[in-house]
């Protein structure tokens, strides 16, 4: 479990931008083994796909980031709804608030197991 954040540094993850929080998330799950995927001009790309993609098997991430007060388009909300409803994959909404969950869903754990 992790310890309660300070007023100062809960103050400070309003002001982490979507762009910053993709290369801290990027950058830890490719630290923990994880390969991962965004794409990098989605001017062409199917709207609303979520921002990253991460594979370590057995598993597969699909993630959608958004900034502390960052909204969900309807074409991310229907992207998330059918994802989540899939078997075999996960897909999680996260912002910079939920670092020690997302830290805790990444790091590799005793054959598999996802801690939650």
């Amino acid at each position: 479990m992790s310890k309660p954040r300070t007023p100062t540094e809960a103050a400070s993850l309003t002001h982490v931008t979507e762009a910053n929080f993709l290369n801290q998330v990027t950058e830890a799950a490719t630290y923990l083994g994880w390969r991962t995927y965004h794409t990098w001009q989605s001017k062409h790309s199917a709207v609303g796909f979520p921002d990253l993609v991460m594979v370590r098997p057995p598993r597969v991430i699909f993630a959608e980031l958004k900034s502390a007060k960052g909204k969900l388009t309807p074409p991310q909300r229907d992207w998330v709804r059918d994802l989540y409803d899939c078997t075999g994959v996960a897909c999680y909404i996260w912002r910079p608030e939920d670092w020690d969950a997302i830290v805790a869903i990444l790091v590799p754990t005793p054959h598999g197991t996802v801690i939650t």
